[in-house]
């Protein structure tokens, strides 16, 4: 009798070795039910596509008999990749697992870009179409990629959807930049947007006079991509070129012809980029060839 008292004391003093994590539940943004996959020492979640990513998680967790797992089943956690769990045995061994979230997105696509041109300095709303957009401004974003290589990051309109959003940006360069779309774990390049100078404008020389052969000095703005200036007379007769001496953004310096017939001259027609722009004035306020 002693000999089995003895016995029974001792096995009745055995601690539990286990320290397994044995399930771990949770629920999509529908509510279905989400059972993840335990591979060794890692919980891998594969998150269905189309659904937004959540911040955090309150997974429903089963654990080896008399074993305890910190944080507790039901406890909200980030659903973020690399976060433990610890499982401690009755007899105090221990087993981390780590969460590893796999998302199952869909890749993102872009198919049109509208307008995919515009000048610069001028407040620009692009619309940007495609596929598989997570509707969310803290997952997805937009980049241009400048000609040089530089990375400009875009405002997105808060009316993004999955297949659509606008984005709002102001260019200081000109040139052609690639859009670069960021959505969740994908990122897609596609389509382009050219940056060009504005319509060029000019203070038209109102009273200045010029002598045949001379040099006229042209004010405005956007200037230095002009690339051909003509001048009609108060009797609209001409075109009569003017040659190109010099310019800048603001100024361009021109030189009338030395044959240019005197007399006041009141229309200036500039081409820029392929399109004509006229600036005149009233008889009485042009310049004056002598």
């Amino acid at each position: 009798m002693l000999l089995l008292a003895a016995a029974s004391c001792k096995k009745t003093d055995t601690k539990y070795p286990f320290a397994a994590l044995t399930s771990f539940q949770l629920t999509d943004n529908t509510g279905a039910a989400l059972t993840a996959s335990i591979d060794s020492n890692t919980i891998i979640v594969y998150w269905p596509p189309m659904q937004d990513i959540p911040d955090s998680i309150a997974p429903v967790i089963s654990v080896s008999p008399r074993a305890t797992v910190q944080p507790s089943s039901g406890t909200r956690i980030p659903f973020n990749a690399g976060f433990t769990y610890t499982v401690t045995a009755q007899n105090g061994i221990t087993q981390t697992y780590v969460l590893k979230p796999v998302i199952n997105q869909a890749p993102v696509q872009i198919t049109d870009v509208y307008p995919n041109n515009g000048a610069i300095g001028t407040p620009l709303s692009i619309r940007l179409e495609g596929q598989y957009f997570i509707a969310d401004t803290n997952q997805t974003s937009v980049v241009l990629v400048s000609p040089k290589g530089q990375k400009i990051r875009t405002a997105i309109e808060a009316s993004i959807t999955s297949s659509q959003l606008y984005f709002d940006v102001t260019l200081a360069d000109t040139g052609t930049y690639t859009i670069q779309l960021t959505s969740g774990q994908w990122t897609a390049n596609g389509g382009t947007l050219t940056l060009t100078l504005p319509p060029p404008q000019v203070t038209f020389p109102v009273g200045v006079v010029v002598a045949r052969g001379g040099t006229l000095t042209i004010n405005g703005s956007f200037l230095s991509g002009v690339s051909s200036v003509v001048t009609y007379d108060v009797g609209w007769s001409g075109p009569y070129g003017l040659t190109i001496v010099s310019k800048t953004d603001k100024a361009m310096v021109v030189q009338v012809p030395s044959d240019l017939a005197p007399g006041e001259y009141i229309d200036l027609s500039v081409t820029a980029s392929g399109s004509s722009y006229d600036f005149y004035v009233d008889p009485g306020q042009g310049f004056m060839v002598n």
